[in-house]
């Protein structure tokens, strides 16, 4: 009997790793582009493509669903979560709000390592965009959101950027790969940057909604100018 309750729980802890490789991998397609909005993801499809049954499928499909990224829609099966595009420049105000509160909070809470772990995140951002490499010039931009928000100290906050993050990340990624964001992206970010360490509340505040605001008109941009090519 202490066997079998043994391998039953090795064979869920297998189940539970399955599902988290199953769902990191599935979020990074979705969130860098590799799986586009409106696309089906079909669990004997993805059991295949993995190498896995479908139960461990199925629980990253779930966590995915309950992240926003997919969606259960009837007669089509769960397809990627597709926004329309009032509901993204939407989602660029509430984040704009939230990053500027966590900006506050930086410049408040921040410590010399934690200016110093920004200050050499700026510096291989720079490196990226001078060396081409819009990839790791977009990873190393989300790194440093990322940073600013463990510095504010607020777990509630932490939550609520993930989150918003998860759903926006992608979209995010392809307002920056237009021509001229990243250079200005990186202004920004020095600007937010020397805001915290000179501990100013205020103008980190102002600043990181600033950032979100430039991001949004990039992102009315591409929406005007896709219209006007359909034409």
């Amino acid at each position: 009997m202490a066997r079998g309750l043994v391998k039953q729980a090795n064979d869920a802890r297998k189940r539970s790793s399955y599902a988290d490789s199953v769902y990191e991998k599935l979020k990074a397609d979705i969130l860098d582009g590799g799986i586009e909005p409106g696309e089906r993801l079909l669990e004997d499809d993805l059991s295949t493509r993995f190498g896995v049954s479908r139960t461990p499928v199925r629980e990253a499909l779930n966590r995915l669903e309950a992240d926003g990224l997919v969606v259960d829609s009837p007669g089509r099966g769960v397809i990627v979560t597709e926004f329309g595009e009032e509901e993204i420049l939407e989602g660029y105000v509430i984040r704009g709000v939230l990053e500027g509160v966590a900006a506050r909070l930086a410049a408040q809470r921040a410590t010399d390592l934690d200016i110093h772990r920004l200050d050499l995140l700026l510096d291989a951002l720079e490196k990226a965009r001078s060396a081409g490499d819009l990839d790791t010039a977009i990873r190393i931009s989300g790194d440093f959101h990322a940073q600013v928000w463990q510095v504010a100290g607020n777990r509630r906050l932490l939550k609520l950027m993930r989150d918003i993050e998860a759903t926006m990340g992608r979209y995010q990624r392809l307002t920056m790969a237009q021509p001229g964001r990243t250079d200005r992206a990186i202004h920004e970010h020095r600007e937010i940057l020397e805001a915290i360490r000179a501990h100013d509340g205020d103008r980190a505040e102002g600043l990181g909604r600033a950032h979100m605001q430039e991001a949004q008109r990039t992102r009315i941009a591409m929406s005007i100018a896709a219209k006007h090519g359909r034409r």
